[in-house]
């Protein structure tokens, strides 16, 4: 039977802001907003417990979606320019008369 001290299964904020990469004051400022996990108060000691975290951490793991394969597209058509005339980017609507 493995034994595992009592201490790894509370982590600190300043533990908790190292796994997950974050400054201690931003565990400090969700813990005050009341987001994201419950925690312990042990007298003025805050402690995180390892199964809340890992509870946690499975709630917010995402499957990346499968990317579609890419078909080759054949280039947008071009506009018909008519000859003598400058492209301006703009052609009118068909029933608009022109000159």
């Amino acid at each position: 039977m493995i034994v595992i001290p009592n201490k790894l299964l509370n982590l600190t904020a300043e533990q908790l802001a190292d796994r997950w990469n974050v400054t201690r004051s931003t565990v400090d400022g969700w813990r005050a907003k009341r987001i994201g996990l419950p925690y312990l108060k042990i007298g003025r000691h805050v402690r995180y417990r390892l199964e809340d975290i890992e509870a946690y951490e499975r709630t917010r793991l995402f499957q990346a979606p499968l990317r579609a394969q890419t078909s080759v597209r054949s280039p947008p058509p071009r506009a018909s320019v008519t000859p003598g005339r400058q492209y301006t980017g703009f052609e009118p609507h068909p029933d608009i008369l022109t000159d």
